[in-house]
């Protein structure tokens, strides 16, 4: 196929000329997180051991989404049920559709499935189209 590994084929028809690009960029992002991450992660362990006490342990990867729901619901007085009534299925889309068409002129719209296509009659098959792809 004419590539090295499997990194440079995968990432040939993106805007990322190489793997190491790829990998230069993920490193520099890291960086730029690293500080903000440690912080909430220290956020919710503190949190977590005030809920538990020390009996609570260590922040557990399986315990951040129960822990951040907890704590947003705590300290910020934030109730997620009643957020999400804002986030339905075709509001998000339409978020997604206008998100796309404004940072990459990039339209969206919803095309029927083929039979046997999908495993759940409500799964949706969106298209992107580019004007000049």
């Amino acid at each position: 196929m004419g590539c090295g590994s499997y990194a440079e084929l995968a990432v040939k028809p993106n805007m990322a000329s190489s793997p190491k690009v790829v990998m230069s960029f993920l490193l520099e992002m890291s960086k730029m997180v690293q500080a903000k991450s440690t912080e909430e992660l220290n956020l919710l362990t503190k949190f977590k051991r005030e809920k538990c006490g020390h009996s609570g342990g260590d922040l557990r990867p399986w315990d951040e989404a129960y822990y951040t729901t907890m704590m947003k619901s705590s300290v910020y007085k934030l109730d997620s049920s009643v957020v999400a009534s804002y986030f339905s299925l075709s509001n998000c889309i339409e978020g997604l559709k206008v998100l796309v068409k404004s940072l990459f002129g990039v339209t969206c719209h919803r095309i029927p499935l083929a039979p046997g296509e999908s495993w759940d009659p409500q799964v949706l098959k969106l298209c992107l189209h580019h004007p000049e792809e």
